[in-house]
C-alpha cells in the first residue's frame, strides 16, 4: 500500500469531494496485493472515519455491481474478492 500511497501524494486530486475518494479508494482496493487498513485510508484522503465509513458503503455498492466483493479480516483490513 505505502507504494501506492506515494504515487498517490503527488496528484491533485480534491478529497474532500466524496464522489473523488470513493473513487481512488475503489482503485487503492483493485490494485493493492495486500490487505488496506482503514486507518491507512484515513491517512492517505485526509478524512474522518466516520466519512471513510460511509464511502466503504458506496464502495461495496458500487463493486456489488460487477461482482465484486468487499470483505474485511479483524486486524488485517479491506482487501476485494
Amino acid at each position: 500500500m505505502s507504494r501506492y500511497v506515494e504515487s498517490m501524494e503527488n496528484d491533485s486530486i480534491d478529497y474532500s469531494i466524496q464522489d473523488n475518494r470513493v473513487i481512488e479508494i475503489i482503485r487503492t482496493l483493485l490494485e493493492c496485493e495486500s490487505y488496506v487498513k482503514v486507518d491507512d485510508l484515513v491517512d492517505t484522503f485526509y478524512a474522518s472515519r466516520s466519512q471513510i465509513s460511509a464511502d466503504l458503503k458506496i464502495v461495496r455498492q458500487k463493486l456489488s455491481e460487477y461482482d465484486i466483493v468487499l470483505l474485511t479480516k479483524p486486524h488485517y483490513g479491506l482487501y476485494t474478492e
